[in-house]
Order: structure tokens, then C-alpha cells, then sequence
């Protein structure tokens, strides 16, 4: 879409037409900046909140919920044995294993 200038002296000039596209061109420069900006802040917010969790997480008692499982399975000749699972193979989110410690 093309604009004409408003010249008094020259109005049917074509070298006084102007693109809309070129009345914005830092746009995407001052988005960027302000992603730029943005962005070392959401990271500090983040790493605050995940050193207070670690902190009110290293002042619980010990969570001894997944610390005794077991699992029924059967070997080469079919006998059922029951093999103990370590917690770190429970398949486990953060928030249930409260022994996770978020690394900064």
C-alpha cells in the first residue's frame, strides 16, 4: 500500500510516495531488546524460587515413603522373585521425591 505525501508544491511526485512498512523499521530491534531484557529477569525469578524450594526442601525430615519397594519378576526359568528398586528408578516427578534438589 502506497501513501502520498502531503507536498503542497509537488503532490503528484512519485519520488515523494512512502512505504507503510518503512515507517516502522526498528520494530523488531525494540522487541528483541525488550526480550533481551526480559529474559535475565525470568531467569533470576526462576533460580530465586528454586533456591527457596531447595531450602524449605533441606529443612522437611527425611521422606521415607519410596525407600522400600519392591518388584515381583520373573527370571530365565520362571520363578517370581521380588528385586527392591532404588528411588532414583522410580520414575518419580520432583514434587514426589522430595529428596530431589534442583541444581543452580
Amino acid at each position: 500500500m502506497k501513501l502520498k505525501a502531503s507536498n503542497s508544491r509537488d503532490a503528484d511526485d512519485d519520488s515523494e510516495t512512502l512505504d507503510i512498512k518503512n515507517h516502522v523499521p526498528s520494530l523488531p530491534w525494540i522487541v528483541t531488546g525488550i526480550c533481551y531484557l526480559i529474559c535475565p529477569m525470568l531467569m533470576m525469578l526462576q533460580r530465586h524460587i528454586l533456591s527457596k524450594e531447595n531450602k524449605r526442601r533441606d529443612r522437611e525430615p527425611a521422606d521415607d515413603a519410596y525407600d522400600d519397594v519392591w518388584v515381583r519378576a520373573s527370571d530365565e526359568s520362571g520363578n517370581v522373585v521380588e528385586r527392591k528398586v532404588d528411588k532414583a528408578f522410580l520414575d518419580l516427578t520432583d514434587r514426589q521425591n522430595r529428596d530431589f534438589r534442583y541444581v543452580l
